[in-house]
């Protein structure tokens, strides 16, 4: 599977606008992954029938972190994964997850990074939730 890696932002200096649509993105795929049977590992998107695919398809019913924030993206601002809210969306989770983080990577500030927080095999869809509430929250922090 194949994903981009968006350049860190950093929050402090994020402008507002900006930190506002990411915080919709976040809220946003918070929502998308509302129950554990919407949530899955190892593909951005998956159908009803194990299907990997794009997340924005709308043939998806189960998202992983990264495909998640991707499918809000597209509804709320673009599909473009370089635009300033998805980066900044992308930043806050990547600074929630490396926060608890302990494996090889201490910080994880790319989307493989997320992918691999999201793919790993003691994650679960509670510690994903945990997570993107965490993202929030520092969103917020900077929207102030």
């Amino acid at each position: 599977m194949t994903r981009s890696t968006p350049t860190h932002v950093d929050l402090r200096t994020c402008p507002q606008p900006t930190v506002a649509e990411a915080i919709t993105i976040v809220e946003e795929a918070r929502d998308i992954l509302g129950s554990p049977s919407a949530w899955c590992q190892f593909a951005l998107a998956l159908s009803e029938h194990g299907e990997s695919l794009q997340p924005d398809d709308p043939d998806a019913c189960a998202w992983c972190l990264t495909g998640a924030i991707d499918a809000a993206a597209c509804i709320y601002v673009s599909s473009d994964s370089q635009h300033p809210a998805v980066i900044a969306a992308r930043s806050a989770l990547a600074e929630a997850i490396s926060s608890g983080w302990v494996m090889a990577h201490p910080v994880a500030s790319t989307v493989s990074n997320i992918a691999e927080w999201n793919d790993a095999s003691t994650r679960s869809w509670s510690d994903v939730s945990a997570a993107l509430d965490r993202a929030e929250d520092i969103l917020l922090t900077h929207a102030c």
